[in-house]
């Protein structure tokens, strides 16, 4: 799905004439900006905090869309069963899959496309440290969170977006990938 539109493709979605969407745009009522041929571009966000807020139906293909996709890569049962605790509680609207080794992470990297990563430090001893320097290498937009055993550690060999210390709270994890996903 799209993450841009046209001022068309946006009265389409909400079954309006395109000078409405450009109406609602000047009264502030939606966001867009200017490309540099002048023409208005609404985001997808955008798009959809404004159906929501002006309750207008949201097609089932652009909810999905907004969607973001997490992938847990780690092989330890305790770190999977917290992971697995969150999305039942917190995180029920994101995609979450899991990889437990480092060839079923790497398929699930190209064939998800994940929006953030999170990888256990100890995932197939220094599996971690593989998968993150090939995720860096490959370049793309994840975000990348690490689970750590203890506070400090070799931070230089995992770069990551952030780190967070196990045991962690649900809470702490769900704040960690709102703040990724947002940031």
């Amino acid at each position: 799905m799209k993450s841009v539109f046209t001022t068309k493709e946006v009265g389409n979605l909400c079954g309006v004439d395109l000078t409405t969407v450009i109406n609602w745009v000047k009264k502030g009522k939606m966001t867009a900006y200017r490309t540099a041929g002048g023409h208005r571009r609404i985001k997808l966000n955008d798009l959809l905090d404004f159906m929501k807020e002006y309750q207008v139906p949201i097609p089932r293909e652009l909810e999905e869309s907004a969607r973001a996709k997490v992938l847990v890569i780690g092989d330890r049962e305790d770190v999977l069963k917290s992971v697995r605790k969150v999305k039942d509680s917190l995180l029920a609207d994101y995609y979450i899959d899991f990889a437990a080794d480092t060839f079923e992470a790497g398929n699930k990297l190209a064939s998800f496309g994940p929006d953030i990563i999170i990888v256990d430090e100890t995932f197939e001893g220094r599996g971690a440290e593989f998968i993150i320097g090939r995720i860096k290498k490959a370049g793309g937009a994840h975000k990348i969170i690490v689970l750590i055993e203890k506070e400090g550690g070799d931070r230089e060999r995992m770069p990551a977006d952030a780190y967070l210390l196990k045991p962690f709270s649900i809470d702490n994890f769900y704040y960690a990938i709102e703040r990724l996903k947002t940031g």
